[in-house]
């Protein structure tokens, strides 16, 4: 049953959005820190992220993996979501200008940030000498054991809210320090795109909004809603294989199960037996390097282009496939579907598709 709180959420959504063009606001409960994401990487419809946030159920940022867990508070239009989320970042501004100032306030961020763990941890270390000092003692004839139970049971609670500060103390810390991303994947290349991209973004980011909008998109795909996603991802995916393999999806979609990426149109080596035999036509490519080239040379010299765009897009396109093939071995098995051998191929297939397109829309319903 929901909450009046869940309801007050539910109602200021905008659940009549499409999921393709909608988007979530997530909240960690602990930080309160709160990002923007696609509602896309949530549910397939609309009705599964309005009972993530009915009933408060914590998801993954699907665009990190730092293992934090999140609520969902919003959902809506790209605009309405940013706006939002605009004025939650208001409303927690306003709040930490009402808090009572203290002494530890006027120390430096970082600062502050060592002198409250080396207190806690002060405070643990003595907690715990204590207990293990009242675990070793015998206790006098005068003193009830049940009495010096209570007193350990007491003190290891302590200890255990004690422990919960330290770890949000220290994840504080570690956020506040500029420390190097050894998370960005198996190559240099892929940690120094990382950081390009992220240096990017980040220096004038109205600057790099003006540098998407000179995108000749018209040229590039004609479907302004992929646009949207594309510049998205753009964005806000920090992990540059995710970013491309997404976009490159986007851009060529089933053009991927049987043509491979290259460069300038020519394949590395030739085919072997059994691999996509056809190559990504050298205009298409130059599409694909069109919108990374807002990143400057970070993913189109020959190096790099080898590295993290051919590999990461080409391995997508095998996933692909490999989904394709796994979903047409299931509906072969499907009981609910004739095997009428008689029925040409096209029009096996043809009931396939529809037999599936039922399923999702009896899901839908």
């Amino acid at each position: 049953m929901s909450s009046s709180g869940s309801k007050d959420l539910i109602d200021s959504c905008e659940l009549h959005i499409p999921i393709r063009a909608g988007y979530v606001i997530l909240k960690d409960p602990i930080s309160e820190k709160k990002l923007l994401r696609p509602a896309r990487y949530y549910g397939n419809y609309v009705r599964k992220i309005e009972e993530l946030i009915d009933e408060r159920k914590t998801v993954d940022d699907a665009e990190s993996m730092d293992g934090d867990r999140y609520v969902i508070i919003f959902y809506g239009s790209h605009d309405s979501a940013s706006k939002f989320l605009e004025s939650e970042k208001m409303k927690d501004l306003r709040r930490k200008q009402l808090a009572p100032s203290s002494q530890t306030l006027s120390l430096p961020s970082t600062s502050r940030k060592e002198s409250e763990l080396e207190s806690t941890t002060r405070k643990l270390r003595s907690q715990s000498r204590n207990v293990s000092e009242s675990a070793h003692k015998v206790a006098p004839s005068s003193v009830p054991q049940v009495k010096l139970l209570k007193d350990l049971e007491i003190k290891f609670e302590s200890m255990k809210d004690d422990l919960k500060e330290i770890k949000v103390l220290l994840n504080d810390f570690i956020s506040s320090q500029d420390l190097p991303d050894l998370s960005t994947g198996p190559t240099k290349e892929a940690s120094m795109a990382k950081q390009a991209c992220k240096a990017i973004r980040s220096f004038r980011k109205q600057g790099f909004e003006k540098k998407l909008a000179l995108v000749d998109w018209d040229k590039i795909i004609s479907d302004p809603i992929k646009v949207r996603e594309i510049k998205d991802i753009l964005m806000t995916q920090e992990w540059p294989s995710k970013m491309v393999s997404d976009i490159a999806e986007i851009l060529y979609g089933d053009t991927l199960l049987d043509h491979i990426l290259g460069r300038h149109g020519k394949r590395d080596r030739k085919a072997r037996r059994g691999e996509r035999q056809l190559t990504v036509s050298r205009s298409e490519e130059e599409k694909l390097r069109c919108i990374l080239s807002v990143f400057g040379t970070t993913f189109t010299t020959d190096t790099a282009w080898q590295i993290l765009v051919q590999h990461y897009v080409n391995q997508r396109g095998r996933d692909m496939k490999n989904r394709l093939t796994k979903e047409k071995d299931e509906e072969r098995v499907d009981p609910n579907i004739d095997d009428d051998s008689s029925d040409s191929p096209e029009a096996k297939r043809s009931r396939l598709v529809n037999h599936t397109d039922d399923d999702a829309d009896n899901v839908e319903e």
